[in-house]
Formats: structure tokens, C-alpha cells, sequence
């Protein structure tokens, strides 16, 4: 069993519970009531919800090839896309936060972090 994807997995699934309980309540449900359209709405809610399958999905995939369910040349190619797009969701979030002044959001000053521990440690499972 691969201890790298092991914790990449175990980060993603962390980050996908955070993700649906933290960010529902900061922020999908303020952006839900407020006055915006209603197509707005659905699309915002949409990417938010795609976001959380996509977080559930990584994490799965990073049990298997853990697991070795998965053949290495089958899953190389899977797993850099998956850390690729960790690693933008990182970039993203550090932007947001250095953009952002606001002081009471501890879990989003942090949250690159995880974005970037688990696309490290995905793609140190490929070439370790």
C-alpha cells in the first residue's frame, strides 16, 4: 500500500468534508439568499457541488492506486490531472487570500496549503 496516496487520499476526502459542511455555510448559502438571479444561483451551486463530487472522485481514485487496484501506466496519467488540478485550486486559494483582507476566515488562509500538500504528494507517489 502507497503511504503517499494514502495521505493525498485521506486530505482529499478532509477537504471534501470541509469543503460541503465550512463552505456551504460561508458560502453557498449567503451567495443562495441573496438578491442575485436565479440562473445565478444555479450555476454557482452547481460548481460548487461539482467541486465536492470532484474532491469525493480524487479521493477514490487515490485509494485505488494505493490499493494498486489501479496499474501505474493506467493511473499516471489520471492522477497528474488530478494533481494539476489541486495545484490550481492552490493557486487560486492563495490569491484569494492574499487578495483578501479579511481576517476571520482561518480556514480559507490555510486551505492552500492543503490544495498544495495533496497534488505534492500524488505526484511523489508517481515518482517516488
Amino acid at each position: 500500500m502507497e503511504v503517499l496516496f494514502t495521505l493525498a487520499a485521506v486530505l482529499a476526502f478532509a477537504s471534501a468534508v470541509v469543503h460541503a459542511t465550512y463552505g456551504r455555510a460561508q458560502y453557498l448559502v449567503p451567495v443562495l439568499h441573496s438578491q442575485i438571479e436565479i440562473q445565478s444561483r444555479s450555476v454557482l451551486q452547481f460548481t460548487f457541488y461539482s467541486l465536492f463530487v470532484f474532491m469525493l472522485l480524487s479521493g477514490l481514485v487515490f485509494i485505488a492506486c494505493a490499493c494498486e487496484v489501479v496499474a501505474t501506466m493506467h493511473s499516471y496519467g489520471l492522477v497528474l490531472f488530478i494533481a494539476m488540478n489541486y495545484g490550481l485550486l492552490g493557486i487560486w486559494q492563495l490569491f484569494l487570500w492574499r487578495t483578501n483582507q479579511s481576517t476571520h476566515n482561518y480556514i480559507g488562509q490555510y486551505y492552500w496549503v492543503i490544495c498544495f500538500a495533496i497534488a505534492g504528494m500524488s505526484c511523489g507517489a508517481l515518482f517516488v
